[in-house]
């Protein structure tokens, strides 16, 4: 799955993705790096680097297997108490 956002939280999608076997290629923002970052099966390349983006898909594509984990899904509070954390951190320090 190609998933070019340039935000979002904690993606569904790719989580769906991953729990069907499909690889997923998406720009390096915080939320999927920290969600994904580390699993099996996702490509992570530089935000805003579209030919970064469309070379990791054709080798992906051109690759005859692809190991994909099984990625672990967290419930909706504990996002959002670690995305309020994260904000609250960053608040104080620009104080």
């Amino acid at each position: 799955m190609l998933y070019p956002s340039h935000g979002g939280a904690f993606p569904y999608s790719v989580a769906e993705s991953l729990m069907l076997g499909t690889p997923v290629i998406a720009y390096n923002i915080p939320a999927l790096k920290l969600y994904y970052g580390s699993i099996r099966g996702v490509h992570l390349v530089r935000e805003g680097d579209g030919e970064a983006l469309s070379k990791e898909t054709i080798d992906v594509l051109s690759s005859r297997t692809e190991e994909v984990k099984f990625p672990k899904l967290r419930n909706w509070d504990d996002i959002l108490e670690e995305e309020a954390s994260v904000i609250k951190n960053l608040a104080t320090r620009t104080r």
